[in-house]
């Protein structure tokens, strides 16, 4: 047990530093935290993976490496709600057209007398910009929630 503490107190004062570091340093001190636990309950075969894991941390991770994958997913993130917003444009363009070309016919129809034929194209009218409200209430909570994770990382 004092072997144990003992242990464990000098894997917290070599892991001080790397905690100041970087993201590799953050990985390393949490690979050997776990090494320490597997190590505490015996799980040799958890042992030699996360060594394995270690290892591979030391070998390839770098400090540059690591906030380009950063930088690179929140660039991803913000395609993705660029995307989103252009999604919205083009509905609200879409409806436009739609909205114009209804409004015409309604007018043709009032024109020509045709009581039914306004009621339909009102109807229809009605219909699409509830459809066209219900997908752009959908994409605005989908760049709700990207925000929300861009802003998280």
């Amino acid at each position: 047990m004092k072997l144990t503490h003992i242990a464990l107190f000098s894997l917290a004062l070599f892991s001080l530093p790397a905690l100041a570091g970087g993201h590799c340093a953050k990985k390393e001190a949490e690979i050997e935290k776990q090494i320490s636990y597997a190590k505490e309950h015996n799980n040799s075969h958890r042992v030699r993976g996360l060594e394995t894991a270690l290892a591979e941390v030391r070998a390839h991770c770098t400090e540059a490496g690591e906030i380009k994958k950063q930088q690179d997913s929140r660039d991803e993130l913000a395609n993705k709600i660029r995307d989103k917003q252009d999604d919205i444009r083009e509905l609200r363009e879409e409806l436009a057209e739609e909205r114009a070309e209804l409004k015409a016919d309604i007018a043709e129809a009032e024109r020509k007398g045709k009581v039914d034929k306004v009621a339909k194209y009102q109807r229809e009218l009605a219909e699409e910009e509830a459809k066209t409200a219900a997908k752009i209430s959908a994409k605005e909570a989908e760049i709700r929630a990207l925000k929300s994770e861009l802003d998280a990382r």
